[in-house]
């Protein structure tokens, strides 16, 4: 890990694995695999051929983890829950084909993006198909209120990554308008995750709230994390191109803390980094150093640690439980993880 990775994760102890959140809904989990193996099918070998390259990368199978723990919090135990799991992922997985062409990204989970090795229009196409997919598999629920949630949310991430690009452009950002940013692209959805199993169980009231409330800060933790992780960790191990936010135009919670407290000269150096047109991918070792010196990484992950308290505290209104102590094990990898 690169040294100005931040002390707080160098000290975390025994970190919380995916492994230990996940076991209690192994069995869910596999038939959502099962599901996405057999039933995401085109006649197309293209669309096949690119959907199971980043469906059998490696994801770590967050979003439908979530869902499934959820479920079992609440007692649902409809096998239904296992398409809405498997919807989940396909929009997540569609989100990552947009945005790398949007980004123009080069690596995605450790490997070459697939719109490095199909191309642009092949990436988009194939994440209108799991889109497409998802909604269909939400539509078998039955349930036209879920049905509106999923489209809505939907639509939520695709301003998000306009409202981003937007910024991107005039490279002027508040924490904030970062904040408003994360919510849209990946906390709304990660908050979906958790009370649509609410609504399928007719929850509502407290425990629909609270659940709202534990995906919503989980998500915008993860983000913040992968975020802060752009700037302190190695390619290989985060398994996309490292200081790709800065050469995006991207400024994220690391760089505004650091923006908002260097002295004057440090500042016209990160501005001036920043300005660039393009940006120079050869300035991220200047940038780090600044960030780290000004804590930038370490604000960023107490912001996450304090939304993983806020998760935490949601919990409350649900009576001890496997489930419930999987959750909390979740949320507590969101802030413990290194890639």
């Amino acid at each position: 890990m690169n040294p100005h990775i931040s002390e707080k994760l160098e000290s975390a102890p025994e970190p919380v694995t995916l492994a230990d959140a996940f076991s209690y809904v192994a069995d869910d989990l596999a038939a959502v695999e099962h599901l996405l193996q057999t039933e995401l099918t085109s006649e197309a070998s293209l669309i096949l051929d690119v959907s199971r390259y980043l469906i059998d990368s490696g994801g770590k199978r967050f979003r439908p983890a979530l869902h499934l723990l959820s479920a079992r919090l609440l007692g649902l135990d409809d096998p239904i829950r296992y398409r809405t799991a498997a919807a989940l992922e396909c929009i997540h997985t569609a989100s990552l084909l947009h945005d790398d062409v949007v980004d123009g990204a080069s690596l995605r989970r450790g490997k070459p993006a697939a719109n490095v090795v199909w191309g642009d229009h092949a990436a988009v196409l194939v994440g209108d198909f799991l889109l497409t997919t998802a909604v269909k598999w939400i539509l078998e629920t039955g349930d036209l209120s879920l049905t509106r949630k999923f489209a809505s949310v939907c639509g939520s991430m695709a301003e998000g990554e306009a409202y981003q690009l937007n910024i991107a452009r005039t490279r002027r950002l508040r924490e904030d308008d970062y904040l408003h940013v994360v919510g849209l692209k990946t906390a709304e959805l990660i908050s979906l995750c958790c009370y649509s199993a609410a609504m399928m169980a007719k929850i509502d009231g407290h425990q629909f709230d609270a659940l709202k409330k534990f995906g919503h800060c989980v998500g915008m933790a993860f983000q913040v994390v992968d975020d802060a992780l752009d700037y302190c960790s190695e390619t290989e191990e985060l398994g996309k191109a490292i200081g790709k936010d800065l050469e995006e135009g991207k400024i994220t919670l690391p760089m505004l803390y650091a923006l908002d407290k260097a002295d004057p000269s440090d500042k016209k150096v990160l501005e001036s980094i920043l300005s660039s047109d393009p940006l120079d991918l050869a300035d991220l070792p200047q940038a780090q150093e600044i960030i780290h010196r000004y804590h930038g990484i370490d604000y960023a992950l107490d912001h996450a640690r304090r939304m993983i308290d806020d998760a935490g505290d949601s919990l409350q209104a649900f009576d001890p439980s496997p489930a419930k102590a999987a959750l909390l094990q979740l949320a507590d990898f969101t802030v413990s993880r290194s890639k």
